[in-house]
């Protein structure tokens, strides 16, 4: 086993043991706020500096779905009868949907209730240039039939109830215009279909108990810790960075809250952010594409960097929120599934051999 596969401190099935045990540490809770304060003092046992950022979040996503689920239905079958009134609503209901699904518009989640969370931050000042920027969320989400469905290679769940949204409001503008046939109407009959269908598997999640969350994502949070305490004020051109996000299954809370509060204070010439998640199952890979709507290139420099397979995902992860503010980013990930500790191994592999290459290439050019 080479040097870099070796770490002074940190044993990472203890690491993913002793965060599995606050157990629900979903998003917003007790449970996630004593993890918080836990990964504070590991990173302090390790050498770094680290503090907790508090942040305000509305996590309760699946609510928001219902409500638009409900909305698109209500409108799909006033069109029938008022054009004008079923146009209006899906309009409304495809624009909230869209926003929800991108983070960039949420006013629904006004509706539901306010938590505290916090995300985790460990840093280094030095006159180097960059500045790498290690990231795992350390909350875990909900189970759910929904994200048990097997649907055809390239689709999402989320994917496929906003399109079904739009297609509905495409049929609301056909009879606003004054087109009424049996043609439409079958059209816009199958996704209103899917949005009634919707509804079961929203209540699911919005009732569902909170997961372990070993692989999803103590696997994450223990490669990044082995991470910082291998590179940790070792590279020659950036400034190693840990940032712990809470509130990510609420939908990327921590991290959309972390780069809206520090994005101005960096430079996205100089600044890198690596994200690990569910890295316990093999094999290990690098995502090039994710989104939940629509999907967004990572950083190409970044994807010629890493050594490993790549793919495109219908899910996402912290790495999307960054990348959306326009700094270079990438997500180191792997299969849902039980900790395997060759897994874990292989994913302190991958990330070592991203960080030292862009170490030393990154900046080139």
């Amino acid at each position: 086993m080479t040097e870099r596969l070796l770490s002074r401190e940190v044993d990472p099935q203890r690491e993913i043991d002793e965060l599995v045990a606050f157990d629900g540490r979903g998003p917003g809770t007790d449970a996630e706020r004593r993890a918080a304060v836990h990964l504070k003092q590991r990173l302090e046992r390790i050498g770094r500096r680290a503090e907790l950022e508090p942040i305000q979040v509305r996590p309760n996503y699946p609510v928001v779905f219902l409500i638009l689920a409900i909305l698109g239905i209500v409108g799909s079958v006033l069109s029938v009868r008022s054009a004008l009134g079923g146009f209006a609503i899906l309009a409304a209901s495809t624009l909230l949907a869209l926003g929800e699904l991108t983070g960039t518009l949420a006013p629904l989640r006004r509706l539901t209730p306010m938590r505290a969370s916090q995300n985790v931050v460990s840093g280094e000042q030095s006159d180097k240039e960059g500045r790498l920027v290690l990231m795992a969320h350390y909350d875990s989400g909900r189970s759910g039939r929904l994200y048990d469905l097997r649907l055809p290679r390239g689709i999402g769940a989320f994917q496929l109830f906003f399109w079904s949204l739009f297609v509905i409001f495409v049929c609301t503008f056909f009879r606003l215009v004054g087109l009424h046939n049996l043609p439409l109407t079958v059209v816009q009959f199958i996704p209103t279909v899917l949005l009634i269908a919707s509804i079961p598997l929203f209540g699911d999640i919005a009732l569902a108990s909170t997961l372990p969350g070993a692989n999803d994502n103590a696997s994450g949070v223990a490669t990044v810790l082995r991470l910082a305490d291998r590179y940790g004020g070792a590279l020659q051109n950036f400034d190693l960075w840990v940032l712990f996000t809470g509130a990510e299954e609420g939908l990327l809370l921590g991290s959309r809250d972390w780069i809206k509060r520090h994005g101005k204070q960096l430079d996205p010439a100089t600044t890198v952010f690596l994200n690990v998640d569910t890295v316990g199952a093999g094999p290990i890979r690098h995502v090039t594409k994710e989104g939940l709507v629509v999907r967004s290139s990572f950083h190409p420099r970044l994807i010629e960097l890493a050594e490993t397979e790549g793919y495109e995902s219908h899910a996402l992860t912290d790495a999307y929120a960054m990348r959306s503010a326009g700094f270079p980013a990438i997500s180191i990930v792997g299969f849902d599934g039980d900790i395997d500790p060759a897994a874990l191994d292989e994913a302190f592999a991958v990330c070592s051999q991203l960080i030292e290459a862009i170490d030393e290439r990154a900046l080139a050019g």
